[in-house]
């Protein structure tokens, strides 16, 4: 069976990385959108968008947590983000699109080594640290599932 498109999101209050595997091996970032606080709307469309022209199959959600696992206030706020993009998919007619949580803790942090590794300081990350942290959730789900990734 041939390998369905993944999309990773980093969702934060008032931004949502995203990328996208279409191979299993690659996580590829897309955009590093920006909304206004706490208005999700706009990046439910824009995520909505993605899976029609990706033809996604799953969306997976960086899930918050504090180191030792318990929920953070982001937490409910990802799992909210999930109930309406489940309500925004069901609409859209992509009711075979699932939805799926990964632990997303220190995801950022390993963005940022990445991108430091890249010789990007932390002024040049800013613009794109989020759609990074979208890769490495991505990346981390893909493992999860037993893909070989690049």
């Amino acid at each position: 069976m041939a390998f369905e498109p993944v999309l990773g999101l980093d969702l934060g209050l008032t931004t949502l990385g995203i990328s996208v595997s279409r191979s299993g091996h690659l996580a590829t970032g897309l955009v590093n959108l920006h909304f206004h606080n706490g208005k999700f709307d706009y990046a439910i469309g824009k995520v909505l968008g993605y899976v029609k022209d990706e033809r996604i199959a799953i969306v997976v959600l960086g899930k918050p947590a504090y180191p030792s696992g318990d929920p953070t206030q982001m937490t409910f706020v990802a799992v909210d983000f999930a109930k309406k993009l489940r309500e925004a998919l069901d609409q859209a007619g992509f009711k075979s699109v699932a939805i799926e949580f990964q632990d997303e803790r220190d995801s950022t942090l390993d963005a940022a080594k990445d991108l430091h590794s890249l010789n990007m300081n932390a002024k040049r990350q800013k613009p794109i640290i989020d759609e990074q942290a979208s890769k490495v959730i991505l990346e981390r789900w893909l493992r999860n599932k037993g893909y070989d990734v690049w």
